[in-house]
């Protein structure tokens, strides 16, 4: 929300702009919201990526150092293997996405009431 929050800040004379040249205020809510969906999509693909390569290089097992003995005084096998699923990705890119939607609302409700000739005033 930070981050949709600061760039409606920055670039609300922009707003004021578009608003006073006819652009509805509904509109500019759309355009706050597809920007946080696409940055929410963007890091989601990322950490996805990043997400799935260190689950395949753990997936061969591994060990925490310094724990080995902890886990064999319980009877455990120190080497752990790492796996995920399809559903939990798609869980956590869902999740993703919908926290994108719910932290852009706020500010681009916040934008979508803004008076031009006020925004277009506005310094930050």
């Amino acid at each position: 929300m930070n981050t949709v929050y600061l760039g409606l800040i920055e670039r609300i004379r922009e707003f004021g702009v578009l608003m006073s040249l006819g652009v509805s205020g509904r509109r500019v809510m759309g355009l706050i919201t597809l920007e946080s969906v696409l940055l929410c999509l963007t890091g989601a693909v990322l950490g996805t990526g990043v997400g799935l390569a260190a689950v395949g290089l753990m997936a061969r097992g591994f060990t925490v150092p310094g724990l080995e003995h902890y886990y064999a005084s319980f009877g455990m096998d120190p080497t752990m293997y790492a796996s995920i699923g399809p559903g939990q990705v798609l869980l956590a890119v869902g999740l993703a996405l919908a926290s994108g939607v719910l932290a852009a609302l706020w500010p681009a409700s916040l934008a979508a009431k803004l008076e031009p000739v006020e925004a277009m005033r506005f310094t930050a």
